[in-house]
């Protein structure tokens, strides 16, 4: 009869687990950071990608990812997405979801678009703070 006895292992290095996307307030945005608070938790420094760093967005994203960090203000609500790089999250695309006082500015978008990701975000925004009815075209399908 034999015994095996579990193993056990150091942990690995700490390294952060790569995440998707974050969202929160923004609490500081630099030319190659963009730090987020989320609710009461501490708030969480992201480096930026290339892209992003160089003034672009990742032509590759969708509508309401399409923001430069220059359009970014603090204060703002965002939700970044990630790539994954080095062992650490890396903001690849921001997209801004609330101006509290103010307007969301328009994304990149390609040409053509019926109904911008803006005019919804202000529209949503509206509903919120005001009570304004939104517009058919910003509500949800049914």
């Amino acid at each position: 009869m034999s015994f095996f006895l579990p193993l056990v292992m150091a942990a690995p290095p700490a390294a952060e687990l790569p995440i998707p996307d974050y969202d929160g307030r923004v609490v500081s945005v630099t030319a190659s950071s963009i730090t987020i608070r989320r609710g009461a938790e501490p708030p969480r420094t992201f480096p930026v990608g290339p892209d992003l760093a160089a003034g672009r967005f990742p032509a590759d994203e969708v509508d309401g990812y399409r923001y430069r960090l220059s359009d970014v203000a603090v204060g703002d609500v965002v939700s970044v997405h990630c790539g994954y790089a080095g062992g650490a999250n890396v903001c690849r695309a921001v997209s801004i979801a609330r101006r509290p006082g103010g307007k969301v500015p328009p994304a990149h978008l390609p040409a053509g678009r019926a109904v911008k990701y803006h005019d919804v975000a202000n529209a949503w925004q509206a509903w919120e703070e005001k009570g304004t009815p939104l517009p058919a075209w910003a509500r949800p399908p049914r």
